[in-house]
């Protein structure tokens, strides 16, 4: 005699699976997408499943005019596709990825190349690294000085992409793949020399598997270890996002960036030239200055 099958709860777990295929940031720029072509559906009225390729075309030449970046209407393109995939309408939607729209992103591409140079991101250095600790430092018992330069710390000695120790936004925090109070550990109380960071997920890294990265302490004034312990202590182990404000709002791209603008504002730095990404790029830059060889840098960088 076998077991009813409970065919509600496949299906649901089947819909689980099926989330869980796209990576967290992914579902949210995905869901962006899929947000900005129904209204733009509703406003041409156009019907958004099953799409044509004239909407298609519309939809990405509306986008070009928006002054959207190429790169971001494919990956919007890509949103349409995965909720068509998601319908069971994939067969009608690869008909529509007809040489036509090749050719409209091709020249959107082309001409966005054009008129829209690529952006310079210049290196956060050791000497910016100062700069923003003795800025910061100005107000040395606030909380939000000392968990931001604590994030300057993580982002530039551990080689880390913003998306690595940011949440994607106001409740979206998931403990099982974003840093919390005990992805961090320290070799000793009493006399810390090194803390361990539990990387849960990356973009290398989409099945999770996690890596340990190991910040040591230094005897220069820029210290990792000096500078993430305090704001720790701060912190305390509640649970939640490992930087988090006062208000309990967890620290996202966007808030970590307008911070970084801040800094970089107060320190006669044009804005335009760096970003998150530029903490990344100054840990290789000064990797490769200190003469480390390329291959122990690319695996310092994951």
């Amino acid at each position: 005699m076998t077991n009813k099958i409970d065919l509600p709860l496949l299906h649901h777990q089947a819909k689980y699976y099926y989330a869980n295929s796209l990576a967290i940031n992914t579902r949210s720029t995905y869901s962006a997408g899929q947000l900005r072509f129904q209204s733009f559906c509703h406003s041409i009225q156009a019907t958004c499943m099953p799409t044509s390729e004239a909407t298609l075309i519309l939809f990405a030449t509306y986008l070009a005019s928006e002054k959207i970046s190429h790169a971001t209407i494919k990956v919007y393109l890509a949103a349409i596709r995965n909720t068509h995939v998601s319908a069971g309408l994939h067969s009608h939607f690869h008909q529509q990825l007809t040489p036509r729209l090749q050719l409209i992103l091709k020249g959107i591409k082309k001409t966005q190349a054009i008129s829209q140079p690529a952006k310079t991101r210049l290196p956060i250095t050791l000497n910016i690294m100062k700069n923003i600790k003795s800025m910061l430092s100005s107000q040395p018992n606030s909380y939000l000085h000392i968990m931001i330069w604590a994030a300057c710390c993580l982002a530039f000695f551990g080689f880390l992409r913003v998306s690595e120790f940011t949440v994607p936004g106001d409740n979206q925090f998931d403990e099982s793949c974003h840093l919390s109070f005990n992805s961090i550990s320290i070799d000793s109380r009493d006399n810390p020399n090194q803390l361990k960071v539990h990387i849960k997920q990356s973009k290398t890294d989409p099945f999770r598997r996690g890596v340990n990265i190991y910040l040591g302490a230094t005897s220069d004034t820029i210290c990792p270890v000096r500078g993430i312990l305090p704001y720790l202590v701060l912190r305390g182990n509640h649970p939640g996002p490992l930087f988090i404000f006062k208000d309990g709002k967890g620290l996202t791209r966007h808030r970590f960036s307008t911070a970084l603008n801040n800094i970089l504002l107060q320190l006669n730095l044009d804005k335009q030239q760096y970003n998150t990404h530029s903490f990344r790029i100054g840990a290789a830059t000064s990797a490769r200055q200190a003469n480390i060889p390329d291959s122990y840098i690319k695996m310092l960088g994951r």
